[in-house]
């Protein structure tokens, strides 16, 4: 990944012959959620920036459905604190 993560969600997927590893969402180790989407292409070894998330996602699922979208499932968001 570009930035180590935990609690992302990823999904491989085959595309014209090649094999990917989709990753989004998840906690960096300065505990700040993510919303971005990462893509891992396995034959050049690189990851490239995918489409944010709408919002930040950590514990969720992912899983490729036919013609290549994305389904997002589950996880927890972020919600701000009321101040009081």
């Amino acid at each position: 990944m570009m930035v180590p993560k935990s609690g992302a969600a990823a999904a491989p997927f085959l595309l014209n012959q090649t094999q990917f590893l989709w990753v989004t969402g998840g906690q960096s180790s300065t505990t700040s959620m993510s919303q971005s989407t990462e893509i891992y292409s396995i034959e050049k070894n690189e990851w490239v920036q995918g489409t944010d998330l709408p919002e930040p996602l950590i514990g969720h699922a992912a899983t490729v459905l036919e013609g290549g979208k994305v389904l997002i499932s589950g996880g927890k968001r972020f919600l701000p604190q009321k101040l009081l």
